[in-house]
């Protein structure tokens, strides 16, 4: 059985507060954020799943490949090609879908429409999301999730 020291708990709680200007980095309105510049093929928009584009320094694209590991995050403040672009790696984030469903509790992967994410109960590699919405079947839309942090998992 495990025990939680309270007081090292609410001395890490007053930390995060302190360190996030009071708001809660997982709740939506914070996590972490950085600015990257566009380097897709299109417009980039809130909710567009992005990874990383290896062949320019500080840039995303998209992707239409199933579990990339690539990952970097979510567009939050979208931009053109060749403008800086908001990707929120990290907290509760409105991820945009492909036309399959989405139970709570999902793991979200890429999927093979570009900047959407794909939701599987199914663990693999390239988990960067886990769903705490769910989506019904054949409809294209957005979900809820907790981003894991935007960095590529090693095996």
């Amino acid at each position: 059985m495990r025990y939680i020291n309270k007081q090292r708990f609410v001395k890490a709680s007053q930390t995060i507060v302190e360190q996030t200007g009071g708001t809660d980095p997982g709740g939506g309105t914070g996590g972490s954020e950085i600015q990257l510049t566009n380097r897709s093929a299109q417009i980039l928009e809130p909710g567009d799943v992005v990874i990383i584009e290896k062949n320019n320094p500080l840039s995303v694209t998209t992707t239409n490949l199933y579990y990339s590991e690539d990952v970097i995050g979510v567009v939050k403040t979208g931009g053109g090609i060749g403008q800086l672009v908001t990707i929120q790696t990290s907290g509760i984030a409105d991820i945009k879908m492909t036309v399959f469903p989405v139970n709570i509790g999902d793991n979200i992967y890429t999927g093979d429409v570009h900047g959407r994410g794909y939701a599987s109960s199914s663990s693999w590699p390239g988990t960067f999301a886990k769903a705490l919405e769910s989506k019904p079947n054949a409809i294209l839309g957005t979900v809820k999730a907790l981003l894991s942090g935007g960095v590529p998992e090693v095996y």
